[in-house]
């Protein structure tokens, strides 16, 4: 879920707000090929300025999944889109 986070920086500066480090977090196509530990420090240094001061998944992550677009994700993260195409194979709806 984090990865597809750094995929639409600005739903997390929208999330954030203004002091949100867009610089501290790796390039959006690269996004699925960052390891955990590395989203997670990425994450923790681009909030760190804000008011919420760092990223808690229990505390944002539902929010920023409201946040982020789902297009900006699909479109940097090639098995979040996968996902949704099985998805909505399964369904019989486009995705």
């Amino acid at each position: 879920m984090e990865a597809w986070f750094l995929a639409d920086p600005a739903g997390l500066k929208k999330h954030y707000g203004g002091n949100f480090s867009v610089r501290a977090l790796p390039p959006a196509n690269q996004a699925e090929t960052r390891k955990k530990r590395d989203i997670n420090n990425a994450l923790k240094k681009a909030t760190s300025p804000t008011p919420a001061k760092e990223y808690q998944k229990i505390r944002d992550g539902a929010k920023l999944l409201e946040k982020v677009d789902p297009a900006e994700v699909r479109k940097h993260c090639k098995w979040c889109d996968r996902l949704f195409q099985a998805l909505g194979k399964a369904i019989g709806a486009t995705l």
